[in-house]
């Protein structure tokens, strides 16, 4: 497929956004291949909740973005490329999920993350209320409150592989909420080369993980 597309030779200017989360264990391997097979291309990324990202294709802002649960709306081209499995995490020392206290901290990404999104969705399932959130940009930065005991938070299992992950605590979640793929969103009336080339090459190196 990469092949096919480099006939065409996308150039020019994309502009990318990505969720913080993906940006740091999934977009690496996609823009090393993307720029070895199309150096005419300038990227710019941005970071943001997945909703805001979605938002800014929609109004043209950007042309193609990696987010999770995008709206069914009509204007919106969205292919699943990676399955990632949602966890929690906690301090080490906490209690077992079924022992937890009522009222918990929240650590999270800002609102708009559908991450944050299915946490909420976990508590209030499991009978907690959210008491303080705490709203972290880096998930770096999240982690380290975790371990601190600050709260409890949900990312990726992918992402725990780039950290340390001593002092955490990790607890997998039902399917409904850990299933979480991770979508390429771009319009439908924005079909440009460019973009059709990062989805192809996007798409290849989810095929390989």
């Amino acid at each position: 497929a990469i092949a096919e597309l480099t006939q065409t030779e996308p150039s020019g200017l994309l502009r990318l956004g990505s969720m913080e989360s993906s940006a740091a264990s999934r977009l690496p391997d996609i823009l090393s291949a993307f720029h070895q097979h199309y150096h005419a291309v300038q990227v710019e990324l941005i970071t943001r909740a997945s909703m805001p990202l979605i938002e800014k294709v929609i109004d043209g802002e950007l042309d193609v973005v990696m987010a999770a649960d995008p709206p069914d709306d009509p204007r919106l081209h969205c292919v699943a490329c990676f399955d990632e499995e949602l966890v929690l995490i906690m301090p080490a020392d906490w209690p077992d999920t079924d022992e937890l206290p009522t009222s918990l901290t929240m650590v999270g990404y800002q609102k708009g993350c559908s991450y944050r999104h299915r946490l909420e969705t976990w508590l209030k399932k499991h009978g907690h209320t959210c008491e303080k959130v705490i709203e972290i940009p880096s998930h770096f930065t999240m982690i380290g409150c975790v371990i601190a005991g600050m709260g409890i938070g949900m990312v990726p299992r992918s992402l725990l592989t780039l950290h340390q992950t001593s002092g955490l605590k990790i607890a997998p979640v039902n399917s409904d909420i850990a299933n979480a793929p991770t979508y390429l969103v771009s319009r439908k009336d924005n079909p440009s080369s460019a973009i059709q080339a990062f989805i192809s090459c996007s798409m290849e190196v989810a095929a390989t993980v």
